[in-house]
């Protein structure tokens, strides 16, 4: 048995006491174990709760690595009991592997063991703890922080209640002082000990009471007691307070009804403090009947939706539910403006809602074309509510009667049900507040519904409800499903509705240039951009910038020119708009693209101080310090971002590349084996071990591996990854076994079974743009020119990536065209041995070890594969060229690389070892005997 302790510490012990530190030294799986503990009755969460608490910014991919990472993080270390996955939407913890102190808290309460409760209730959950970026869970810890702290109070409150009536005034003194501690604000609570203190003999305690809480109101609040405390200070100064001790009055003991109560976080008018000079009635304008009114209607609108947030789940996630507040109407104009605007206001100040307030209010107003200056009125409210993923919309009228004041709210979700229209009348402005409380009391436990809202639209500027929604659709299968041909009907739809929708026509130009030549005209990107910039007037800075990237690129050109081009619109953006995260990550990509691999760091880093915490920001950050050889900077970062997200296949990926940078192939086979050994983190390590084995010619184990995956994603129909695989593989082979007919044979096999045309557009790129590559280093020119044909009518991915036609090139002896070509790439240093054989072909020996040379110092982060095809070649290259020029020590150096990289080398593959140690020690020699003759 486990014992998980989160009630005023945090401890995780074995049953034999020893401590469990490295799950609490990881606060986000720390978090996680306790919010699995302290689900009510020990029911399971739901997976998708978990996703949008705990990782909010992640894609949908990246979160369920990191959600399974975490999981499989506790099973290692609390034991694969400790647990439960019920499903594929469910996950819980198991009682019977692991006890939580805040699961038996929550337990003896229900059983009313009131006792009990205090004892287990050590104090705040979680104290001190805070989870970066996971603002949903942190609501959520402050919603139950306050829910535990009341339920503890209420349990003190019923055993004061109950040692009251025994006339056991010690222990009713020692229990109404504990919850005096657990609700240091609530003024009932405090006169209840006072008046049992004074009972007991001890006035004094009982005014040293009333002296520390004034203190503490004075300090925290700017305010003073309640007059009820006040008289009641005074009767215990005049020996008048005898009547409270021994039972409960209607006026001030605390029941346990009342104290039930304050799990609500409502406070009752004899709560309320005094207003300080910040928040006098004077701000606002409004006369203080009115005022008092309002007050009232935030406290009962508040208790309700307490409620409501207990029995009904109005957010998609279990985070703080978004509230968007209409203005009231009122015959007076401004009145109903400034109660909207009030509430609003009020309720964002509120634990347990949020309100749709202040700038985020006017920005999402300005999206929908919409002047912030008028007033919201409830149709406004409501499509506000269906874009920004609200819960529910308020809205009111404030009406004069015959009668009186009449003052009507309306609480209606996002789907147009409405869930409950509280009305209060009051026959004189005196009358207003209690109606109002009294009001918010009946309601608070009389409503049941359920459903969800709907998830939160796009972020970007129409004015068409019904075109946002077919937008974001296209969104989600374009960047979710990676199906660009499906998007493109929504969008189409999205300008259909709305002409004038800047957005929508640039992402139906991004979605036409990933078809490549299935676009309906040669120009229609072009021409879809270009439109997208003449709607562009009064759009964010954000959509801006993205109109405008696409235009850079719209249409045939100088590919270097086109990313300098980018990398300064973001470098101008960027300096107005210095704490854009997602800028800052586009321009660190920019920047690696055109070869600038130590500028793309700062950027990276920036975007992480800015709170654009992502998965793909640590990426490229990790890419440019590996780039960069500031090997220990990567590995921090890589320690962080596995701290924050979990480990995934990305982060092995680049772990991996951090290993291949090093050439560190022990940490390497490290990697690929922890990545392999919990089949519960759902992370597949990919070509990482056969890469791993394949340079140090493990080739025999590498070709078992690669045949196993292979095998996989062929039963799976996921032929495009298997292309690529392959693709790879091919070549991988031939670098390592110098066998170019076979592995040109497997190459073209798969093409013939699987050819790249039928499969899915956005995919087939990567195909053509992998397999022509390869195609090219094994020599088939016309292979690779075909794929270089199916590229250039898809330019931007082929722009982007490696330089096809220098392979070619040099694959047709075309030497100083593939020099040109290759020369101009600056993005990968894979396309250095190429070059180096074309500059040893022309006779330039000087350059080619300069350029072979290079490859051996410059590490290739975006792909640590080209080390399993080139790096012994390279090397081999390097001592003959050194051995030529004379240079015997550095040939010896090079050969000796050789045989250190190949000593675990498969018995067929030893001879490329041996023949290194024998040039290596042929070199040695004629050093050796050159130093002889000098002497």
């Amino acid at each position: 048995m486990i014992r998980l302790r989160v009630l005023g510490t945090i401890d995780l012990r074995r049953e034999d006491g020893s401590a469990i530190d490295a799950v609490l030294r990881q606060p986000k799986r720390a978090a996680l174990l306790t919010y699995l503990a302290a689900s009510p009755g020990g029911v399971a969460r739901r997976r998708d709760v978990i996703l949008a608490m705990f990782w909010p910014e992640a894609d949908d991919r990246h979160a369920r690595d990191a959600l399974s990472a975490s999981l499989g993080f506790l099973r290692r270390n609390l034991g694969p009991g400790a647990i439960t996955v019920r499903g594929e939407q469910e996950i819980g913890f198991d009682p019977r592997h692991l006890l939580a102190d805040v699961a038996e808290f929550l337990r003896v309460v229900e059983e009313h063991r009131d006792e009990d409760a205090l004892s287990l209730y050590g104090g705040e959950l979680l104290p001190g703890l805070y989870v970066q970026d996971a603002p949903g869970f942190g609501e959520w810890l402050e919603r139950e922080r306050a829910r535990l702290r009341a339920l503890a109070t209420a349990s003190a409150g019923r055993l004061t209640e109950h040692a009251a009536a025994a006339r056991m005034l010690e222990a009713a003194t020692a229990y109404a002082r504990r919850a005096a501690e657990l609700a240091p604000d609530d003024e009932k609570l405090l006169r209840r000990l006072m008046s049992l203190e004074a009972a007991a003999g001890n006035r004094s305690a009982a005014l040293r009471t009333y002296e520390g809480f004034a203190a503490h109101v004075a300090t925290e609040y700017d305010a003073a007691p309640s007059p009820e405390t006040i008289a009641l200070v005074a009767a215990i100064k005049n020996h008048g307070h005898t009547s409270h001790a021994a039972s409960a009055t209607d006026g001030d003991a605390v029941g346990a009804r009342d104290v039930a109560q304050l799990g609500a976080s409502v406070e009752k008018p004899e709560q309320s403090r005094t207003t300080s000079h910040r928040d006098a009635p004077v701000q606002t304008g409004l006369r203080l009947p009115v005022l008092l009114a309002l007050s009232a209607l935030v406290f009962a609108l508040v208790a309700l939706l307490a409620a409501l947030n207990r029995r009904d789940t109005l957010t998609a996630s279990d985070g703080v539910p978004l509230l968007v507040v209409a203005d009231f109407s009122a015959t007076d104009t401004v009145l109903g403006v400034t109660t909207g605007a009030w509430l609003r206001s009020t309720l964002g100040r509120t634990p347990g809602v949020r309100s749709l307030e202040g700038a985020e209010l006017a920005e999402a107003l300005r999206r929908m074309r919409r002047d912030p200056m008028r007033p919201l009125d409830d149709s406004v409210a409501r499509e506000l509510a269906i874009r920004e993923g609200a819960a529910a919309v308020v809205s009111g009228q404030i009406r004069e009667t015959d009668s009186g004041r009449e003052i009507l709210t309306e609480l209606v979700r996002s789907d147009g049900r409405v869930l409950v229209r509280p009305r209060t009348l009051a026959a004189s402005s005196a009358d207003v507040l209690p109606a109002l409380v009294a009001l918010g009391e009946r309601l608070r436990g009389s409503i049941v519904t359920s459903g969800h809202s709907r998830s939160a639209l796009r972020s970007v500027t129409t004015p068409s409800l019904e075109a946002l929604i077919a937008y974001t659709e296209g969104d989600r299968l374009r960047y979710n499903a990676l199906d660009s041909r499906d998007a493109i009907p929504y969008y189409e739809r999205a300008i259909r509705l709305d002409s004038t929708f800047a957005m929508a026509y640039s992402q139906l130009g991004g979605a036409w240039n990933e078809l490549g030549s299935a676009a309906p005209t040669p120009d229609t990107v072009e021409k879809l951009w270009r439109t997208a910039m003449r709607f562009a007037d009064g759009l964010s800075p954000g959509e801006l910038l993205a109109i405008r990237d696409g235009m850079i690129f719209a249409g045939p050109g100088d590919p270097t020119s086109k990313f300098d081009e980018a990398v300064r619109l973001y470098q101008d953006h960027l300096r107005l708009n210095p704490d854009d995260g997602q800028a800052l990550w586009n321009l660190s990509w920019y920047l690696k693209h055109v070869g600038r691999w130590a500028e793309s760091e700062a950027p990276a880093l920036q975007a992480l101080r800015t709170g654009y915490e992502m998965p793909r920001v640590y990426d490229e950050l990790v890419l440019a310090q590996i780039a960069g050889t500031k090997f220990r900077e990567a590995e921090r970062s890589l320690r962080a971002w596995r701290d924050r997200f979990g480990p995934s296949q990305l982060w092995y990926r680049d772990a991996f590349r951090l290993a291949a940078a090093r050439r560190d192939y022990v940490a390497a086979d490290s990697l690929t084996a922890e990545a392999t050994r919990d089949r519960t983190w759902n992370v597949q390590p990919g070509q990482l071990p056969v890469v791993a084995l394949a340079i140090r010619g493990r080739f025999r184990e590498a070709e078992a591996l690669q045949a196993k995956q292979m095998a996989m994603l062929e039963q799976a129909g996921n032929y495009g990854a298997l292309i690529r695989a392959i693709s790879w593989f091919a070549a991988i082979r031939a670098g390592v076994t110098g066998d170019t007919a076979a592995s040109l044979a497997m190459l073209h096999n798969v093409l013939r079974r699987h050819p790249p045309g039928s499969l899915s557009g956005s995919g087939s790129m990567h195909i053509y743009k992998d397999a022509g590559r390869h195609l090219g280093l094994l020599g088939d020119t016309a292979g690779a020119s075909a794929m270089l044909t199916s590229l250039q009518h898809n330019w931007y991915f082929y722009r982007i990536d490696y330089n096809l036609r220098g392979l070619i090139y040099l694959a047709e002896r075309r030497y100083p065209e593939a020099i040109t070509e290759l020369g101009q790439v600056r993005y990968t240093s894979g396309r250095l041995p190429p070059l180096g054989h074309a500059y040893e072909a022309i006779g330039a020996t000087d350059s080619a070890i300069a350029v072979y040379e290079r490859f051996l110092v410059e590490p290739d982060p975006d792909s640590p594969a080209w080390d399993a095809i080139f790096l012994v070649h390279v090397l081999e290259r390097l001592g003959d060229l050194y051995t030529l020029k004379g240079e015997n020590a550095l040939a010896a150096a090079r050969y000796e690389l050789v045989a250190e990289v190949l000593k675990e080398a498969d018995p067929e593959l030893q001879w490329r070892a041996r023949r290194a140690r024998e040039l290596a020690a042929h070199e040695r020699s004629v050093v050796a005997r050159g130093h002889l003759t000098v002497r």
